[in-house]
């Protein structure tokens, strides 16, 4: 055969594969499908050792194979927050609302980096949005109250409290919040009262001991 022909039919071939390899890994491919549960494994090990930033690119490998995993895009704004990353982490959130604007999970998510960022009237805002659809969600509720008392708003953030102590009687973080709130607003009989329940049932409870303490 002439090694004209055989060159360019070797060329040919090369380019065919070039080209359908390119078509393969952009449709994702069989592998797509097995890698992708590998990568959350991965990224699910790294996190339990700590490894934060490690099993966040792992969360982003997931990404850029398919940017509407929305498991993935979760992971991501929940491992900025543990890495601290708190603004960065709100972004990250606010994408994962974006794509599911009637879960509650990453609006919950949402406001854990916008507390630590102090944007208490922010994270307000989001909970009162899962209220809306979940009035009974203990942990937008809890988060609530608290943010209104870091804002300095204890009557509205000890009615807060009191609801949920309605749901949940025996909760002493609970107790500590409306006792600290009743103190604030200078009730020291119903903080005394508050805080005097809590430390029948927790006897070293620091935050109700140190509450009960300023009720003389």
């Amino acid at each position: 055969m002439n090694h004209k022909i055989t060159a360019r039919i070797g060329i040919g071939w090369a380019v065919f594969i070039t080209l359908a390899l390119t078509a393969w890994l952009a449709a994702g491919g069989p592998s797509a499908r097995e890698i992708i549960p590998s990568l959350f494994q991965e990224s699910y090990i790294l996190e339990s050792k700590g490894k934060h930033k490690a099993a966040l690119k792992k969360a982003r490998e997931v990404l850029k194979r398919d940017p509407n995993e929305y498991v993935a895009q979760l992971r991501v704004g929940w491992l900025l927050y543990l890495d601290e990353e708190y603004t960065e982490s709100v972004i990250a959130y606010r994408k994962v609302v974006a794509m599911k604007p009637s879960a509650i999970e990453p609006k919950l998510g949402l406001m854990l980096p916008l507390m630590a960022l102090k944007k208490n009237s922010e994270a307000t805002g989001v909970a009162q949005e899962i209220l809306k659809v979940d009035p009974q969600n203990y942990l937008a509720r809890s988060r609530m109250a608290f943010c209104l008392y870091l804002m300095g708003r204890y009557e509205k953030a000890g009615r807060e409290y009191e609801k949920l102590l309605v749901l949940y009687p025996s909760d002493v973080e609970m107790m500590a919040g409306l006792g600290w709130s009743q103190l604030k607003m200078d009730k020291k009989e119903a903080a005394r009262s508050t805080f005097a329940r809590l430390l029948h049932i927790a006897p070293n409870h620091v935050i109700g001991k140190d509450g009960f303490s300023r009720c003389k």
